[in-house]
């Protein structure tokens, strides 16, 4: 404990004689050294000055007035008391009703400091729906976020507004770097986005929060409190806690050693937190204070010698600060791991060093020398180190604080191409639907979460992968969504195509380069041929052929292709070969060879049809009965994938009847096909096996080879066949894998994806023998 803030009334400063009501949401903006409080009791916030004399002294407070009469609503650009605002369902409505119930309980403030702070920084302020003074009985919730920007004189003035959902209530908010703002109450919080008024996934917090204070991106402290107020109405019962957590985006893990209990602190109701430095300041909302309820610490027992209260002050609603101690010496400590991109022999270096602080004074700087040559080649925290060649590596690391230099060497192992392997996503349950994409810098990968009924999404930034929820769940819709899900690049968007299991519809998204959009895009009916039968069952076939999107994709109800095109300016459907049926489990895939567009799929006799466009639709069956010289009267074409390598076109696909996987080549792509069992019975390929293989085919050209990935259904093991001229194959996860870092698993390999990144070949797929959970293989 260090000193005490009062707000009835606040300290001498630019003004005089305010009083607070309330304290409420705290927020520090360290270039103005101020802190801005808010009070919902009389509608208005403070800015005060936290560390020079008068410590707390008021310079400035914005009154709701401001925030009514010239922030205007993103979007419409109509002030909260426009005649548009009113809503026809509440009689009596009024444009003070309107902006009364948006200003009338402020609860949390945010402050995000742009990338010119001083500039481009911005305050905003959650208003939830607890409180009605003034308003009519029953009148609905408006909770609402506000957006405070600088205005010419660089102070903070009240710009636009957001409304929210009436079922939200904003209590407790913080600003996460390279994420944005977060906001929750009781035990969950969620990403809000104020440019969109998007709200995200919704996560659970291990304990009931009124104060979220964000260090960077991997760090926060939670201010927490007890579900019931009644428990805590002195400060010797009162539970309120301070709790350090690391952060991953979805989940909370405590920090040993971080958990600063307020008992007994004075404090009665705690609020909310905000750091400077090395001192919290938590504001104290609690409102009719006894005599026997002091604003001071409480003496403790005589033995071991507690410290002396500190003088006690008069009055609720007070700021408390509390201080750490002196800097402990540091011991400098560091993690590697060699990363899959955006080099080969990249090495992510991670600082470990004790104390890791964040608050209580961590390394100022650091000094890293990568090959032992007595030279620093990096000042950063925790950097990214290409080298130029496997080899080993001495390693040093030189800390500073305060209290002085550490330094320790390691030797790092950086090693030449070989597989490896990591969970990616273990937190839920993946199943049929999974794709990789490469964007620009990053991985993308999108996948099917079946605990959630969701699409998932996850990417690699170069540093690390970072995991949303993208649709379904509440976010966008409650429909199951997600399966059979596709991914393609077509000019800087993203473009995604997916099963809505609920509506049998087909779902698209698309990332603009500012957001998320999505729509139906077939299966529920309207212009340009859609249909309102169930379509895209099976999986779904996406490429670019010049500016144009083609997708292909099952129509359930009539058993035929469906085919979609994008020309331009508009979406085009039709039925697709229809001289054929397909079965109900439906395999699709299509690529560019030449100028010639191919598509494949599997037919409901069994057969392998091939279809192309060079100008005009031409139609074979390619394999099974009646299929070309070479073919086979077998039952064919199950988990089709097709590809150019080197000269010709090559597909891969599954021989049903004798469980192995088959491959087709042609050199011209429509004639002289030739036709080869790889793997499974009648395989002949070195590393081959008689085990039922060629489910869930992955294929993909990389380092001047062509690559397949499948699954034994036998053993259940995720299995690897390339041809560098001539065929191998290898067990690459799962039972009877010898790759250090493998899985035992006996059933994985499930919807793998394949990309090539950074000169590696990367892969992911469903291991469901350890949870569903996914997986990550790189070859690098």
């Amino acid at each position: 404990f260090s000193t005490l803030i009062p707000s009835h009334p606040w300290p001498r400063g630019s003004l005089t004689g305010v009083n607070a009501n309330d304290v409420e949401g705290l927020v520090s903006v360290p270039g103005d050294n101020s802190i801005w409080v808010l009070d919902d009791n009389r509608d208005r916030i403070y800015e005060i000055d936290p560390t020079t004399t008068p410590t707390g002294g008021l310079k400035s407070q914005t009154l709701a007035f401001a925030f009514q009469s010239t922030a205007t609503q993103v979007g419409s650009g109509q002030l909260c008391s426009d005649p548009a605002q009113l809503d026809p369902s509440i009689t009596g409505d009024t444009a003070a009703f309107e902006c009364l119930s948006r200003t009338d309980d402020f609860e949390s403030i945010v402050y995000n400091p742009g990338t010119n702070p001083g500039v481009d920084d911005v305050l905003y302020v959650t208003s939830g729906g607890c409180c009605t003074a003034g308003l009519p009985a029953g009148y609905p919730k408006h909770p609402t976020v506000w957006e405070l920007t600088r205005n010419g004189s660089g102070k903070f003035t009240p710009s636009r507004w957001q409304a929210l959902p009436e079922t939200e209530d904003p209590t407790a908010a913080g600003w996460r770097p390279g994420t944005g703002m977060y906001y929750g109450k009781n035990k969950t919080v969620r990403t809000y986005d104020f440019a969109t008024n998007v709200l995200g996934t919704t996560i659970t917090t291990p304990s009931y929060l009124v104060g979220i204070d964000f260090v960077d991106a991997s760090n926060v402290f939670l201010t927490t409190a007890t579900p019931n107020p009644a428990l805590g109405r002195t400060t010797a019962t009162s539970d309120s806690t301070i709790t350090k957590y690391t952060f991953s985006g979805s989940s909370f893990t405590e920090v040993p050693g971080w958990r600063f209990p307020l008992k007994n602190t004075g404090v009665i109701d705690a609020r909310d937190m905000t750091l400077i430095n090395d001192t919290f300041y938590v504001s104290d909302g609690y409102d009719f204070r006894t005599g026997s309820e002091f604003n001071c610490q409480i003496p403790g027992p005589p033995s071991p010698p507690a410290p002396p209260p500190p003088p006690c002050v008069a009055g609720d609603h007070l700021i408390y600060q509390f201080t750490l101690g002196s800097a402990p010496a540091l011991t400098a400590g560091f993690a590697s791991r060699q990363q899959p991109a955006p080099a080969l022999y990249s090495v992510q270096f991670t600082d470990t060093t004790v104390p890791a602080g964040v608050v209580t004074s961590p390394p100022t700087t650091w000094a890293w020398d990568f090959d032992g040559n007595g030279s620093t080649d990096d000042t950063t925290q925790s950097p990214l180190h290409a080298y130029t060649a496997p080899g080993t590596y001495a390693v040093k690391l030189t800390v500073t604080n305060v209290a002085g230099s550490n330094s320790i060497t390691k030797q790092v192992i950086v090693t030449g191409p070989q597989w490896r392997y990591e969970v990616l996503n273990g937190g839920s349950h993946f199943v049929n639907g999974n794709a990789l994409l490469k964007y620009g810098t990053q991985i993308q990968d999108f996948y099917a979460d079946a605990s959630h009924g969701s699409l998932a999404h996850s990417w690699w930034d170069g540093i690390r992968w970072n995991f949303e929820t993208l649709d379904g769940a509440g976010r966008n819709t409650t429909d199951v969504v997600g399966t059979v899900v596709e991914a393609m690049q077509y000019g800087t968007q993203i473009q995604l195509f997916y099963l809505d299991a609920t509506t049998h519809t087909l779902r698209h998204a698309w990332w603009d380069g500012a957001r998320w959009n999505f729509e139906t895009l077939d299966g529920l009916g309207g212009a340009n041929g859609r249909t309102t039968d169930h379509v895209a069952g099976g999986t779904i076939a996406i490429r670019q052929l010049g500016a144009q999107v083609q997708i292909f994709y099952s129509n359930d109800t009539t058993h035929t292709l469906r085919h979609a095109w994008w020309d331009g300016a508009r979406w085009n459907f039709e039925n697709f070969d229809t001289g054929v049926s397909l079965p109900g489990a439906v395999y699709v895939a299509s690529t560019q060879y030449g100028t010639a567009f191919h598509v494949a799929f599997k037919t409901s006799t069994g057969t392998l049809r091939h279809d192309w466009w060079d100008g005009t639709w031409h139609n074979q069956t390619l394999d099974g009965p009646g299929g070309v010289t070479g073919n086979t009267n077998d039952n064919v074409g199950d988990f089709v994938q097709m590809t150019p390598f080197g000269s010709q076109l090559d597909i891969a696909y599954q021989d049903a009847t004798t469980s192995s996987l088959r491959n087709a080549s042609s050199t011209n792509g429509t004639s002289s096909w030739s036709f080869n069992t790889l793997d499974g019975s009648g395989g002949a390929i070195s590393g081959h096996t008689s085990n039922h293989v060629g489910a869930h085919i992955s294929l993909l050209p990389y380092g001047g080879a062509l690559h397949l990935v499948y699954q034994d259904t036998t053993s259940g093991a995720l299995r690897h066949a390339w041809n560098d001229g001539v065929w191998h194959a290898e067990v690459l996860d799962g039972v009877g894998s010898t790759k250090p870092g493998a899985t035992n698993s006996t059933s994985t390999g499930f919807f793998s994806s394949m990309i090539d990144y950074g000169g590696q070949l990367q892969l992911t797929y469903f291991d469901h023998a350890n949870g569903d959970r996914l997986e990550h293989a790189w070859l690098g």
